[in-house]
């Protein structure tokens, strides 16, 4: 490792000893025996057979497809292009939003399958987003996804809440920020304390209100 590197992780080493301790594996255990973990749900958006399916074949446009054969049938080709196409086009505005729609409740979906760093009676361990409990130390670092919402205690970072807000600018957070899960970590190292988790996280929640919509 050359020099410069060396000092650099041993300096990263020294600040991380005086951040927050974390639970222990006991309290985390009670934490979970009061139901205080949880995991958030991995079920994926509808499928795109799915979406072409309700959005082609509907009675409406079955009625008007229908129509326009019959005019072809009689030769009357611009009458039936002129009741054709405005369907043909809301079919595929129609189609276009609600791929979009799943594109992003894919995307939020993902918070439940990485890694993630616990802080445990003040060491870090890599765990699964399903054994983090409320009041858990998780660290995040360059690259890392915020698998659930909470206070940022110690560090500095900027997170990409692109997938959240819509934003693309990252937003710096210091301690006593909120950090929500969905976020992505760009720079900087942080320690956040979980205050949601699964089902209750602020990503879950918009994940169950777009397969709310999607299902209507």
């Amino acid at each position: 490792m050359p020099a410069a590197a060396g000092h650099a992780w041993a300096m990263d080493q020294a600040i991380r000893a005086t951040w927050p301790s974390g639970l222990t594996d006991a309290e985390a255990a009670r934490q979970r025996a009061r139901g205080d973990g949880g995991r958030a749900t991995d079920r994926g958006s509808v499928s795109l057979r799915r979406i072409l399916r309700r959005n082609v074949f509907t009675i409406l446009n079955g009625v008007l497809f229908s129509v326009s054969l019959v005019l072809l049938a009689f030769g009357l080709i611009g009458d039936a292009i002129f009741t054709a196409v405005p369907v043909a086009t809301n079919v595929f505005v129609s189609v276009i939003l609600e791929v979009n729609a799943k594109r992003k409740l894919d995307r939020l979906t993902l918070i439940t399958r990485p890694g993630v760093t616990i802080r445990r009676a003040g060491l870090d361990r890599r765990a699964l987003p399903d054994d983090v409990v409320l009041g858990d130390v998780v660290v995040l670092e360059r690259g890392d996804q915020a698998v659930v919402d909470g206070t940022q205690v110690v560090g500095s970072i900027e997170a990409d809440e692109s997938v959240l807000t819509g934003e693309s600018e990252p937003v710096a957070k210091r301690p006593g920020d909120s950090v929500r899960s969905g976020s992505i970590c760009v720079s900087g190292s942080a320690a956040i304390e979980a205050t949601a988790v699964g089902e209750a996280t602020y990503a879950s929640g918009l994940a169950r209100e777009a397969r709310h919509g999607s299902d209507e």
